[in-house]
């Protein structure tokens, strides 16, 4: 008989699917509680809805005896459920237990790399390059395709690197990891931080889902960094979240996930691109949001971005695609015939031109046979002002946009009554 001073009764609590039952698994092998010939994965879990779901439903109790410096100890483990609605159950199998055994599966930032020379191991202290944080390498995985272990990456191998990075904005798309104790003298060619261009307000159409849509954006931004998100508020649409996207793109697939993968009905806002602002005590300011645009006494000038776009077209839909970029506040840079039937149109464009119909518009004109690229270019003076709508004589912000002044005059050509 096993003195009581011996005996430890505890518990193992995890979230669904963070390794409770795997845990187990392994002190019962441990302990040699089971042979191999017996042992198989999530052996306490009895039950074939158990093993379906990956969950413990029933509790179960095992004992283990195990041997420390000398000293044998009888170790009883409650296998508790693992979902909140038995959370009655498990209370009451916590109440049998002197401790506990907390498990956490938090590896933080997993970065996929390509070694381009040397090697890294496990243990090694690798330096971020573009902010110069320091950290341990704590696991090393090749894709086989699932993530298989190893000791260390070498010289044109790709892998992945952990190494508990918390914030996915420590470490970016491009960047350059070097070894601490012998780092590289400089970062990789062609890493720059990406920036977003393209800016809407994202709300929900029911206000008592606004946590879940910050829940659903949160979990968005933790596999891309690009997506950036601040909380905003609107007269007339309530709380939401002010986003920025790489481009239209970026934006259409973020709303997408927002509404497939959380089952959100959302309303996203008139987008609009950064502009800077060039004030006149001599500040420059950044400005996303048409509300947030300085009075018109306190501008000296108003920046836009500019894209260099080029488009391939079938050569009869010439005329058409120049007249378009024309409208589009374009300015010609080259048009060159690639074959006898094709051609390639060079324009520098307002990326404002670009984030709406431009698109659905050009293809529209060449019946689908245009393909078109573009790439920032520079922030260009542009004689913008603000418009804003009015409904029932009250200003709507959501509405408002920051347009160029002959966008604008056509635009409210489009908005006057009908004269009979």
């Amino acid at each position: 008989m096993i003195n009581i001073q011996n005996i430890r009764n505890f518990s193992i609590i995890a979230h669904i699917d963070h390794g409770k039952s795997t845990l187990a698994d392994r002190l019962i092998e441990k302990t040699g509680s089971l042979d191999k010939r017996e042992m198989k994965e999530q052996v306490l879990d009895s039950l074939e809805v158990e093993r379906k779901h990956g969950i413990t439903v029933k509790a179960q109790a095992v004992r283990m005896e195990y041997t420390y410096n000398g000293v044998l100890y009888e170790l009883n483990m409650i296998d508790t459920p693992g979902h909140a609605d038995f959370s009655y159950e498990v209370s009451k199998s916590l109440s049998a237990c002197e401790g506990a055994l907390l498990v956490v599966n938090y590896r933080g930032v997993l970065c996929l790399v390509r070694v381009f020379e040397g090697s890294i191991r496990k243990g090694d202290e690798i330096l971020i390059f573009s902010n110069k944080k320091e950290y341990t390498v704590e696991d090393l995985n090749v894709l086989t395709p699932k993530p298989k272990g190893v000791e260390a990456l070498y010289a044109g191998e790709v892998g992945i690197l952990i190494s508990s990075i918390k914030n996915i904005e420590d470490v970016l798309v491009g960047d350059t990891v070097t070894l601490t104790a012998n780092p590289a003298k400089q970062a990789l060619k062609g890493f720059k931080k990406v920036k977003p261009f393209v800016y809407a307000g994202i709300y929900p159409t029911d206000t008592d889902k606004y946590d879940d849509l910050k829940d659903g954006l949160e979990k968005l931004k933790l596999n891309d960094s690009s997506l950036e998100i601040e909380t905003e508020k609107s007269d007339s649409l309530g709380f939401g979240f002010r986003c920025g996207f790489l481009g239209m793109l970026h934006m259409n697939i973020t709303k997408e996930r927002l509404e497939e993968e959380f089952g959100l009905d959302i309303v996203v806002s008139l987008p609009s691109v950064l502009y800077k602002v060039e004030k006149t005590d001599g500040s420059v300011v950044e400005v996303s949001n048409p509300k947030d645009l300085p009075e018109p006494q306190f501008i000296k000038a108003i920046l836009e971005p500019y894209v260099s776009i080029d488009v391939i077209t079938p050569s009869e839909y010439i005329g058409s695609v120049l007249r378009l970029l024309q409208e589009r506040r374009g300015i010609q840079k080259n048009l060159s015939y690639l074959s006898e039937n094709r051609s390639l149109i060079t324009y520098s464009l307002p990326l404002s031109e670009t984030i709406t119909d431009f698109y659905d518009t050009i293809k529209s004109i060449t019946r689908g046979y245009a393909s078109f690229n573009y790439e920032f270019e520079d922030y260009k003076r542009s004689d913008l002002v603000k418009m804003i709508i009015l409904i029932n004589n009250e200003p709507i912000d959501s509405f408002s946009q920051i347009v160029h002044k002959e966008s604008k005059e056509a635009f409210m050509k489009l908005l006057e009554p009908t004269k009979k």
